[in-house]
């Protein structure tokens, strides 16, 4: 197991404890849409994400600080873009799902055994990124259930997370799927996850992460020849909040 010594000692009861509750929770959660014929998996997949995620949250010995969350309140179709910088990310973004929220998720998640159950019982959207064209026809057909069911979905608009916590070049994905909505862009900047997991250690450090949710920026307007420039305009927003170029 990487990581420094005390690293390993953190994982040795984290990841067991992560493992059982997940195991428990999801497999309630499967039970009761089982039983009611996945009759609630929609309405009930933010309420799944947030409990788990929070009860993770403890494990890890992690508070969080949401400054501006009463912009998240009300259930519309919207991007969330959030800074990724650390595997910490995951829960953060579960336990503090509004209603009707889920996720961009990469198609070949959706293959891994159990972990499928738990991705299509979060209803998390699949986006096959093998090729450009491929990517942007399964974005508009996300964008068609996202407006239909009046979804909010996180997107980490860097692609990848960073190794360093600076930020990466932003992706375009998010803002395409914007578009397509016609829908607002909300960023949420994660202060403090990268410094709660060392680089090469599964486990995470007992601490605090702040997250401030932004103003919601209006995409009526916008244009596709336009559109490198309204990415820089959004990255800069979350190099501003970081307060340092780059910084996490």
């Amino acid at each position: 197991m990487p990581g420094s010594p005390l690293g390993r000692l953190r994982a040795l009861y984290q990841l067991p404890l992560l493992a059982l509750w997940t195991l428990l929770w999801y497999s309630l959660a499967i039970a009761v849409e089982l039983a009611t014929l996945g009759r609630f998996a929609a309405s009930h997949a933010s309420f799944y994400g947030h409990v788990w995620g929070g009860v993770c949250l403890r494990i890890f010995g992690v508070r969080l600080e949401l400054v501006g969350g009463e912009r998240l309140a009300e259930r519309a179709p919207r991007v969330l873009v959030f800074n990724h910088t650390s595997m910490l990310d995951l829960f953060i973004c579960t336990s503090m799902m509004p209603p009707g929220a889920t996720a961009l998720v990469k198609k070949e998640f959706g293959s891994i055994p159990v972990l499928s159950l738990l991705w299509r019982l979060l209803g998390v959207v699949f986006v096959d990124r093998s090729h450009p064209d491929r990517a942007i026809e399964s974005l508009r057909a996300a964008a068609e259930r996202i407006r239909r069911e009046r979804i909010s979905v996180f997107v980490a608009p860097e692609g990848t997370r960073s190794p360093t916590g600076e930020l990466l070049p932003f992706k375009k994905g998010a803002f395409h799927l914007a578009l397509d909505l016609a829908a607002p862009i909300v960023p949420l900047v994660f202060h403090g996850a990268a410094r709660l997991q060392a680089k090469g250690e599964l486990a995470i450090r007992p601490g605090v992460v702040r997250v401030c949710v932004l103003e919601a920026i209006s995409t009526a307007g916008w244009k596709r020849e336009e559109l490198d420039a309204r990415v820089e305009e959004v990255r800069e927003l979350f190099v501003r909040e970081l307060g340092v170029a780059g910084g996490g």
